[in-house]
């Protein structure tokens, strides 16, 4: 609790600490920053309370109103086909919930959950461009990544970054993963990199991300779908639970575990 009451306020006060200079465009995307910060922590809050009252929220949570049938066509991917849940993320990169959600609790979820095949993840990007403007390319620049094989060391390169970036208003996903020289840190052609990102070669695929996301009412990041696959298409997910924020394990535990055993009048969602 105090770790994120603490993360809260030196962000806060990292923000507002800046030369009188800042542009006004800045502050604003501080602002709203802060306001996706202050939602965070008021669902972090009620998860505590939910947890030290031994409640277990995620399995209990009425599920998602309707059929939510979302689409994993064409974004990045880990784990087996055949995977019985399916996981799908909407992310900013420049979300600092974001970054602590990938370094806390991310590789963690690959390991118990990923690569025991019980379940398929899958990345989508939702830029909040008026808190982040920069969000949107550097999403391209995971994915200009993603087309030479590199999207989840891009991907991971990336929040370190912008973890340890003392402002994002700057921030330069280019530089960060190909830096000044041919060689850089995760090995993808300079070259190549260069004219997908330049050329705008993922732009599409970024709003078919951002416009997905808003079709099924995301409204902050990042946000987690979990569900099953759709019998007749693959690629495709019919969701029955929802988190949103930098969520502990153990929230991803409860959900993950109800879903690969479920009560007998749940089954698959009554989709398969």
């Amino acid at each position: 609790m105090c770790f994120v009451c603490w993360l809260t306020v030196t962000f806060a006060f990292g923000s507002f600490a800046q030369s009188p200079g800042t542009e006004i465009t800045g502050l604003r995307a501080e602002i709203e920053s802060l306001k996706l910060g202050q939602r965070q922590l008021q669902k972090e809050m009620q998860l505590i309370r939910a947890m030290l009252a031994g409640k277990q929220l995620s399995p209990e949570a009425p599920p998602l109103p309707g059929d939510v049938l979302i689409s994993t066509a064409g974004s990045a991917a880990l784990g087996s086909p055949s995977a019985k849940i399916m996981i799908v993320e909407f992310t900013d990169y420049l979300c600092p919930f974001c970054a602590r959600y990938s370094t806390d609790t991310f590789w963690r979820v690959v390991q118990q959950y990923v690569k025991s095949g019980h379940i398929q993840y899958f990345l989508r990007n939702f830029p909040l461009d008026e808190a982040h403007p920069l969000a949107g390319k550097t999403a391209e620049a995971a994915e200009c990544a993603g087309k030479q094989g590199k999207y989840w060391e891009a991907h991971e390169q990336l929040f370190r970054a912008a973890q340890g970036s003392s402002s994002i208003s700057g921030f330069d996903a280019k530089a960060v993963l190909i830096g000044a020289s041919p060689s850089n840190a995760i090995g993808i052609n300079r070259a190549e990199f260069e004219h997908c990102l330049d050329s705008g070669a993922s732009t599409a695929r970024v709003n078919a991300d951002r416009n997905e996301a808003l079709r099924v009412g995301v409204d902050a990041t990042p946000t987690f779908f979990f569900g099953y696959r759709d019998s007749l298409d693959p690629t495709k997910m019919h969701a029955v639970k929802m988190l949103t924020g930098s969520q502990p394990l153990l929230s991803f535990e409860r959900i993950i575990e109800y879903l690969l055993d479920p009560p007998p009048t749940v089954t698959n969602g009554g989709k398969n």
